[in-house]
């Protein structure tokens, strides 16, 4: 299973300030077949430049603003791997974070798709949020914290689900 690929999707608007550290923590991971996939969403910043700059480990496409939905259902149609990660481009994987979920998908329990625990911390330029709006937003990150099988992705609902 080692030599499986894992296609990481990055959608990506507007966030030149965290970009690099999130391309960079999944170039870190221990497992080593990766591919990862930036789509921008026709960002005005300087996010592009700093995807381009991970080039030939990252893949660029730009396309139209449509949303991050839309350049996350772009990246799974540009990836080729057998598994699918999504990470935002303001967030970071600890450097284990797909192997850990690769060795349950390899488990006896045959997951679907793989949630890992999620850490949450404020970047120092943003003022404090609610703890209400902490607490919504621990549950949309932990949605993207996840790694399925291709076939999965194209389901219209996941039945086996696992926590790592």
């Amino acid at each position: 299973m080692n030599n499986t690929l894992i296609s990481v999707i990055i959608p990506v608007y507007n966030y030149e300030r965290y970009l690099a550290e999130a391309v960079e923590s999944v170039l870190a991971q221990t497992w080593g077949r990766i591919e990862t996939v930036v789509v921008d969403d026709s960002s005005t910043d300087g996010s592009a430049d700093v995807a381009k700059r991970f080039s030939p480990l990252v893949r660029y496409d730009l396309q139209p603003h449509v949303g991050p939905g839309a350049a996350r259902n772009r990246g799974v149609k540009l990836a080729q791997g057998d598994y699918l990660a999504f990470l935002n481009a303001d967030d970071l994987w600890a450097g284990n974070k797909l192997e850990l979920q690769m060795a349950a998908f390899n488990s006896d329990t045959l997951p679907d798709a793989v949630f890992g625990h999620v850490e949450q911390f404020i970047s120092p330029d943003l003022s404090r949020a609610p703890s209400l709006f902490l607490a919504l937003l621990t549950l949309l990150v932990k949605s993207f914290a996840m790694t399925c099988r291709v076939e999965v992705c194209q389901l219209p609902s996941v039945h086996n689900i696992c926590a790592t």
